[in-house]
């Protein structure tokens, strides 16, 4: 059986967090409390305050891409850098609206530009970082989330980056290090525990795997790749009725999951299910043709 993915990060999840600057307190990004940015920074812009008005634009459109209004969102940064064109968190937030969108090669040039005018701005690396590491740009996304927590120690994300890095190149000891520490710097952050319970599944840590994974579930309840991969740390400790509960939901949120359908059916081999097998293993060879070369390793 195989696990699943190269790691790929939450693009954003937790990186529009910093104030943004000369708000007097009274437009600033509220992450617990978006609507609060919202109404905020629109009674700042309706004020039409020149001081105050590109930098509430910026802050508003963290707020919208954050509520899924990632084109509104783009639109207040573009009014803000028509302001103030060296407005870098304007930029840093205009990138990751842009990440959102899929749209890398302009988010790497608004994460470019923001550290370009603030080479200190420790979030801009570490967003850049996440992002070049889900283009598989393993060495830049490394450098980015090294020098961003040099920047700044206790940058949660910059750590969860260097050590999914580190566990693509199966340094798994490291990698649980930098997992570790970004749980430390912030226990609530569901996608490290998942990153860290896939790490414990190379390391033949299962039971450790699935209460990671449990953790990850807690907070993201749909999480099809979490699923598989509490699955595989079943199947692994051979509990196979929960291993193919987890497959069968995994399958449920991402039915073109091939290795789900490829486990599931070795599963169903070990089980003596040899018509839902076949159904399964010809079902992850359609989706992805690969899977016909492992059927022949087995």
């Amino acid at each position: 059986m195989v696990p699943f993915g190269r790691f790929v990060v939450s693009l954003f999840c937790s990186l529009f967090i910093v104030p943004v600057a000369a708000q007097e307190d009274k437009c600033v990004l509220h992450y617990s409390n978006l609507d609060k940015t919202v109404t905020a920074c629109s009674e700042v812009i309706a004020s039409n305050d020149k001081d105050q008005l590109a930098g509430a634009l910026a802050a508003r459109c963290a707020a919208y891409a954050l509520q899924g209004q990632i084109e509104t969102g783009i639109a207040d940064c573009n009014k803000a850098l028509e302001l103030d064109p060296n407005l870098s968190d304007a930029y840093r937030y205009r990138g990751s609206a842009y990440g959102f969108l899929g749209e890398f090669e302009k988010a790497l040039y608004d994460f470019g530009k923001a550290i370009e005018l603030n080479p200190q701005d420790a979030k801009a690396l570490g967003n850049r970082a996440s992002l070049l590491l889900n283009l598989n740009r393993d060495q830049e996304a490394l450098a980015d989330a090294e020098a961003a927590i040099l920047m700044e120690p206790e940058f949660h994300s910059a750590y969860v980056t260097k050590g999914l890095v580190q566990s693509r190149q199966r340094q798994y000891s490291r990698a649980l290090g930098n997992l570790n520490k970004a749980i430390e710097l912030d226990p609530t952050h569901s996608p490290t525990y998942r990153a860290r319970g896939i790490i414990y599944i190379y390391m033949k840590e299962f039971d450790l795997a699935i209460d990671d994974l449990n953790r990850a579930l807690d907070g993201v309840p749909n999480d099809a790749v979490a699923y598989f991969n509490r699955g595989l740390a079943h199947s692994s400790l051979r509990d196979f009725s929960n291993s193919i509960k987890d497959y069968d939901k995994a399958i449920q949120l991402n039915n073109q999951m091939a290795a789900a359908y490829y486990n599931r059916g070795l599963v169903n081999v070990r089980l003596g299910n040899r018509a839902e097998a076949k159904k399964d293993l010809e079902k992850a060879v359609a989706i992805d043709p690969s899977f016909a070369q492992r059927l022949k390793q087995q």
